[in-house]
């Protein structure tokens, strides 16, 4: 399995030791304050389409919910459903704008999301096109293991 790292955070702003120097937004909560909702929704839509993207193109029909965390019960999900990649984005969104959090994976693949709006994904392949798309649509994607796993 392949594993990446998606963000929007630029490597050649990382130090030595890979933390992240530039000063940006880093979740929903920031809309109003330091990001537009246009510039958010617009960054949140890339991540969403490049997670599909991946899915997608190692034909992942299906992602189950795990170590759902739901605080203020705003979820619609629950633990060990099984999503259709077709109906995945408000999960996507959800957990982005941190309504909840989860896990999302299968024997296959797997989608997990961290702190600052770093989102991780394992495939089995990724070719060059949909790299270069993901590229193209202003997002940074780095070999890197999940911390969820």
């Amino acid at each position: 399995m392949r594993e990446f790292r998606l963000s929007k955070y630029n490597p050649e702003s990382r130090n030595e030791h890979g933390e992240y120097l530039a000063n940006e937004w880093t979740e929903y909560s920031d809309v109003g304050q330091l990001v537009s909702i246009e510039d958010y929704v617009t960054t949140e839509s890339a991540y969403i389409y490049s997670l599909k993207s991946l899915l997608k193109e190692n034909k992942i029909e299906s992602l189950q919910v795990s170590e759902l965390e739901d605080s203020s019960n705003q979820s619609s999900i629950s633990n060990g459903q099984v999503i259709d990649i077709e109906n995945i984005e408000d999960i996507f969104r959800s957990v982005l704008r941190a309504n909840y959090w989860c896990k999302l994976e299968s024997k296959e693949a797997f989608v997990h999301f961290g702190y600052d709006y770093y989102s991780y994904i394992g495939v089995p392949t990724a070719s060059q096109t949909v790299l270069k798309e993901i590229s193209s649509n202003g997002l940074y994607i780095e070999h890197f293991r999940s911390p969820y796993r």
